[in-house]
Parts: C-alpha cells; sequence; structure tokens
C-alpha cells in the first residue's frame, strides 16, 4: 500500500522556514561570537545606546537597498548575510532596552 505523502501548504512553509532560518541567524551569531573571543562587551560596541543600534541597523539595511538596486552580485557580504545582520542587530537593541531598562 503506497503512503499519502502530504503536500505542504505555503503557511506551513513560511512556519517551518522561519524557525530555520531563526536557526541560521543563530548560528552566525555564534560564529561571529567566537571571532571576539566569546563574548562582546555591547556597551563599547554600541556607546550610545538605542541610536548606536539603529545606526547599525541603518547602514546594513542601506547595504541591502544598495545591492537590491545594483543588480551586481556583491563579492563580500551577500544581501542574506547583512538581512541576517539586521536581525541579530535588532536582537542585541532588544537585550540593551531590557539590560538598561531605555524607554523609547
Amino acid at each position: 500500500m503506497a503512503t499519502k505523502q502530504k503536500i505542504e501548504t505555503a503557511n506551513e512553509r513560511i512556519v517551518r522556514r522561519h524557525s530555520e532560518v531563526l536557526e541560521e541567524i543563530k548560528e552566525l551569531f555564534d560564529r561571529k561570537n567566537r571571532d571576539y573571543n566569546g563574548g562582546v562587551n555591547l556597551e563599547s560596541y554600541f556607546p550610545f545606546g538605542l541610536k548606536s543600534y539603529a545606526q547599525m541597523i541603518h547602514v546594513k539595511s542601506q547595504r541591502v537597498v544598495s545591492l537590491a538596486s545594483s543588480g551586481v552580485a556583491p563579492t563580500n557580504e551577500s544581501v542574506m548575510d547583512s538581512l541576517k545582520d539586521v536581525i541579530n542587530y535588532a536582537v542585541f537593541a532588544i537585550i540593551a532596552l531590557e539590560d538598561f531598562n531605555e524607554r523609547v
């Protein structure tokens, strides 16, 4: 008897990929964190609090816009890499807001 294979719906695919992408982003963070000898002092790297995080998110976003507009394949950091960095910077900002009770 043949087993009936379930066809993944568009929503199921999005839910599955969301989890997978978040795992990829966590792995990227772990790899970069090791490059900084196991840790980053967020206050040192982002001395102006939320403004520092917003600036980094803006810079990475501008890179995405530039790459999308140019139509040329990047030689170093891809659009996907830049988008993952945006997400990690957003997570850093959330942590800073929680840790330092920064209110916006």
